[in-house]
């Protein structure tokens, strides 16, 4: 059986105390942004102004404007020629909303070129990089919330060619791994929050993206979008998973060899086959409760193994077209939403074990209290008792 939590994280011998020295006020009990009367100077990382910007939707005509500066002058501080003074970081921290501290910290630009991503080509650049942008948010915090705890992640360290170069050899020896039992993954992001990959959902604001991986990073984390249908969003959980284990760099067929790790990874053909015998458009909804994916997922998994022909592959796309599904498969078939529970463990650890409130983790994380609560679920609690000042 898989379980959400995580396993009791031992308290860092290197930890650091990221407490503030003020009780807090009402001020900060409401999220607001509240200017201290002296700025320290500090350096600021234009990585991170850019991050920023993004993450709040602005572009630099946009931004420029709102700070009362020409964008020539916001060009040049996102490109490190010039650095905002203590006057343009306070209009920083007042329009974007963001703590100072933000603005230096070591955040490497996340780069599109250098992403996975399931998406449609249609989306715009603006709407990507703004979610990009709030996914390398979620990347920085991952980041910076296993420093104090024993994380390990498990991976397999074979690689595709160790398979033969075959993408269905290497997703069965990754299940083998793994030890995952013959059949339907039950709960495909409990499985991989067990071995260490963080998943994150948040709502997209379209549908025209359905998640993406940064590679590279020290504890890999996939972000999905959680306004699509619960069997796309494993489905994409899957195909970020074979970017993971697959590849180290972007080049030609990367998309198709996730997909089909994807495929492979949640429908093992010698799982599988005895369920496409005899296939039809009535079975289908019944074999996708079953297998947790969409059904037009099945007839495709089904015409790739050669267990059905080209022609009746056709046709229950065409029934599946007639009926209405081809955007949106019914809700009663839907298989249970699964829900990303480790990087929320990691924020109790540094709470219930480390003795840290939420202006603490506001402090480590460099968000404001109204942006931690929207991110990570704090809107109805009130674990903190705030007093005036």
């Amino acid at each position: 059986m898989l379980h959400h939590s995580i396993p009791h994280f031992p308290h860092s011998k290197n930890e650091k105390d990221y407490r503030t020295k003020s009780g807090g006020g009402l001020n900060d009990y409401l999220g607001v942004c509240v200017m201290k009367p002296e700025i320290m100077r500090l350096i600021v990382n234009p990585d991170a102004l850019i991050l920023a910007r993004e993450i709040r939707g602005f572009s630099q005509t946009d931004l420029s404007k709102r700070l009362g500066i020409t964008q020539t002058t916001l060009s040049k501080w996102e490109s490190g020629i010039t650095e905002p003074k203590e006057r343009g970081i306070a209009k920083l921290v007042d329009v974007l909303n963001f703590p100072q501290e933000f603005f230096s910290q070591q955040i490497r630009r996340l780069l599109t070129s250098a992403v996975y991503h399931r998406r449609r080509q249609k989306l715009g650049a603006s709407a990507l990089r703004m979610i990009e942008a709030q996914g390398k948010l979620y990347q920085f915090h991952v980041n910076k919330l296993t420093l104090s705890a024993d994380f390990k992640v498990n991976l397999p360290s074979y690689d595709l060619e160790s398979c033969g170069g075959n993408v269905e050899q290497f997703a069965m020896a990754v299940r083998h791994y793994w030890k995952v039992a013959s059949g339907p993954i039950r709960n495909l992001t409990g499985l991989l929050e067990k071995n260490g990959i963080i998943t994150v959902d948040f709502d997209f604001q379209t549908e025209l993206i359905d998640g993406f991986f940064e590679p590279g990073t020290d504890t890999p984390c996939v972000i999905k979008n959680s306004r699509m249908p619960p069997d796309r969003q494993r489905f994409s959980l899957a195909h970020e998973l074979g970017h993971l284990l697959l590849h180290d760099f972007m080049h030609d067929g990367v998309e198709e060899e996730a997909n089909s790790f994807a495929s492979a990874f949640l429908m093992p053909a010698e799982d599988i086959k005895d369920d496409f015998k005899n296939l039809t458009y009535k079975r289908l909804g019944r074999l996708k409760q079953s297998w947790g994916v969409s059904m037009k997922a099945l007839v495709y998994r089904a015409k790739t193994l050669k267990l059905i022909s080209s022609n009746q592959a056709r046709y229950l796309y065409v029934q599946l077209n007639r009926d209405g599904y081809s955007k949106r498969e019914p809700l009663s078939l839907d298989p249970p939403i699964e829900k990303p529970r480790l990087l929320r463990n990691l924020v109790d650890f540094h709470m219930k074990d480390l003795g840290y409130n939420q202006e603490d983790i506001c402090e480590l994380l460099c968000v404001q209290l109204w942006e931690l609560r929207k991110m990570y679920g704090f809107e109805d609690e009130n674990k903190v008792k705030f007093q005036l000042v």
